[in-house]
């Protein structure tokens, strides 16, 4: 693998991504209106729904190159993905006070119901 892969870049990403959910989660009028640096909450993320495969939910923060998203699963565990062309890679962020927060936030609008995936395409 070269130098610039996916590996070696995931955790510079995670941790900036995880300092905006941390700043949503501790400021609600950053959470609420956002602020030079970080949008509101609501406009942050780019859409939330099943992944191509049909075995979690997706909520996907970047495309193109590189794509970043985090990924719920329905047996609980919470993945983040950094992906660039043909290479990627993942983390487990499950215990994480911003993904917990994230399953709060997505439960307490619903949007975790898994009771649909894989009977159908997306």
């Amino acid at each position: 693998m070269s130098e610039g892969n996916c590996e070696s870049k995931i955790d510079e990403a995670m941790d900036s991504r995880a300092s905006d959910f941390r700043l949503h989660m501790t400021d609600p009028d950053i959470y609420e209106e956002g602020n030079d640096e970080v949008s509101s909450f609501h406009e942050y993320g780019l859409c939330f729904g099943p992944t191509r495969d049909g075995e979690s939910l997706e909520y996907l923060l970047s495309t193109g190159g590189p794509a970043d998203m985090v990924r719920f699963h329905p047996c609980g565990k919470v993945t983040y993905h950094f992906q660039d062309w043909f290479d990627g890679a993942e983390r487990d962020v499950t215990g994480e006070d911003w993904a917990q927060w994230l399953v709060g936030i997505f439960q307490d609008c619903d949007m975790l119901d898994f009771s649909e995936l894989g009977e159908g395409e997306w």
